[in-house]
């Protein structure tokens, strides 16, 4: 093989070396991962709806309780991501070290969405004492009866699909770091 190929600058070489990692990938996580950690960690209390721009009181938060317990986790796996693709930048490669490390970080990924899927909604309808008071209270009683369970069920969808995302890499990861030892 050329020093041209071995570099990567064919789109062959990329598909014939598993162990090559592209950086845009792997920057592209990194954002990713930022990016969820400052909004589920540091505004957790903003993700919302505004009632009335004009009232300051009539924001309703939409995370339920239930899911803000699992934040500090999420921050637990995330964090750990953020160091895997860090690694995972300096060296460019995978190696046997990191496959395993990505294997059992993909297992805890697993399990936290397991966890996430059986829980109770994570969207929580909105307090009662928001629909008190006025004739737009009951236009969100009914936006809340149909909005919040079509949210829930689209994000458990969602992390259903991230879930059996995460159990193939778990197997595909698992394939490749024993038939390298091998």
């Amino acid at each position: 093989m050329s020093t041209a190929t071995a570099a990567g600058s064919s789109g062959k070489a990329v598909a014939s070396d598993p162990d090559r990692i592209l950086p845009v990938n792997v920057f592209a996580d990194i954002c990713g991962i930022v990016m969820l950690i400052i909004l589920l960690d540091g505004f957790p209390d903003r993700i919302g709806v505004i009632r009335n721009a004009h009232k300051p009181g009539s924001y309703l938060p939409l995370l339920s309780p239930e899911f803000r317990a699992y934040i500090p986790l999420l921050n637990f796996w995330w964090g750990i991501a953020l160091a895997l693709a860090l690694v995972h930048l300096h060296n460019g490669r995978w190696t046997n070290q990191t496959r395993l490390f990505d294997v059992m970080l993909r297992l805890l990924a697993a399990v936290i969405l397991f966890r996430l899927l059986t829980i109770g909604p994570i969207v929580g309808p909105p307090p009662s004492w928001a629909f008190q008071g006025s004739l737009s209270g009951i236009y969100f009683i009914r936006m809340n009866e149909r909005m919040v369970p079509t949210l829930n069920l689209s994000i458990k969808v969602f992390l259903f699909f991230l879930f059996v995302a995460k159990l193939v890499g778990i197997y595909v990861h698992y394939r490749r770091l024993f038939r390298r030892t091998a």
